[in-house]
């Protein structure tokens, strides 16, 4: 027969000794002990991942674990306390790429709608100024940003003047207050359509960005680096040409954009809607170019320099 004292225990001779006296059994005084350990192994695993959260050198003092208490009594005091340290700046820099950079845009606030007409500029004339009056007109547009690129990824850069000559000369051309001019392309280095237009979204939050692009510029836009990514990042705005009307509706990129065309009659709204969306509007055009201006000074050029060294 077990005696009652064999079932109870003293806590004088518990690690409670010292409280107020009274008789636990066995199996409660155990419970209890169990009990003790479970808080003391959670709170360990919080402070292990308040630890972690916050790095080495940033936590809290409290959150800060014990090198002299080890998580595993088996492995002694040299316990394996291994925070996770912020990630450096400059990697976060090589990660984020162009966005990471800071540049100098025009101004804009939330709600305005801008139209995005890139392009080398070599050098502006009458058609980019056309395309974007008639931008802001049709499309409601706020500002029009004139986009002058370090050089075009599918064109021959030999002999283009540098950017700064290029960016005077758009902001000399560039006669309505409404257009601005800017290089910032060169600021974060981006060389694509896709990195620019990914740039302004998330640097410019709430604003309504549309890519303009003549009618020309169609008929090559699925050889764009990641022409799909901009389609699917902003909605697009051909404006027609001379004599590329007919051949940029069949190009491959005019195919992918079918279903999301937009009639003209409602070009008005077209700014405030969600990509993809494309519209295709026909209104004044011009005949001038910059590649054509180029081959006339060109040919002016070697005019002159026949003039100048013919005998008479």
């Amino acid at each position: 027969m077990i005696r009652r004292e064999d079932r109870r225990l003293d806590l004088a001779t518990s690690p409670f000794a010292g409280g107020p006296k009274f008789f636990l059994s066995k199996n409660q005084n155990a419970a209890m002990l169990s009990g003790a350990q479970n808080l003391s192994n959670a709170a360990r695993v919080i402070v292990d991942g308040a630890a972690g959260l916050c790095g080495e050198n940033d936590s809290p003092s409290f959150f800060r674990p014990n090198p002299l208490i080890s998580p595993d009594p088996a492995k002694g005091p040299a316990a394996t306390f291994r925070p996770r340290r912020p990630a450096r700046p400059e990697a976060a820099n090589q990660r984020d790429g162009p966005s990471a950079m800071i540049a100098r845009l025009p101004r804009w606030s939330p709600g305005q709608r801008i139209g995005l007409l890139g392009g080398s500029f070599n050098p502006p004339h009458e058609g980019h100024l056309l395309i974007s009056l008639y931008a802001l007109k049709r499309l409601r547009l706020d500002r029009v940003w004139w986009v002058v690129t370090p050089g075009n990824p599918l064109k021959d850069n030999e002999g283009l003047p540098n950017l700064e000559q290029r960016l005077a000369e758009a902001r000399a051309f560039a006669r309505d207050p409404r257009i601005a001019v800017t290089g910032f392309e060169a600021e974060i280095g981006a060389r694509y359509t896709a990195d620019t237009v990914a740039f302004l979204r998330r640097r410019a939050p709430g604003v309504h960005f549309v890519w303009l692009m003549g009618a020309d510029n169609l008929r090559q836009f699925h050889f764009w680096r990641r022409w799909r990514r901009v389609v699917a990042t902003a909605p697009i705005a051909v404006i027609a040409r001379p004599g590329s009307t007919l051949t940029a509706l069949a190009a491959p990129a005019a195919g992918y954009l079918a279903k999301a065309r937009v009639p003209e009659m409602q070009a008005a709204g077209f700014a405030e809607r969600r990509p993809p969306a494309f519209i295709f509007l026909h209104g004044p055009q011009s005949m001038l170019s910059s590649s054509a201006i180029r081959r006339g000074q060109a040919a002016s050029r070697r005019v002159e320099k026949r003039a100048k060294t013919a005998h008479v």
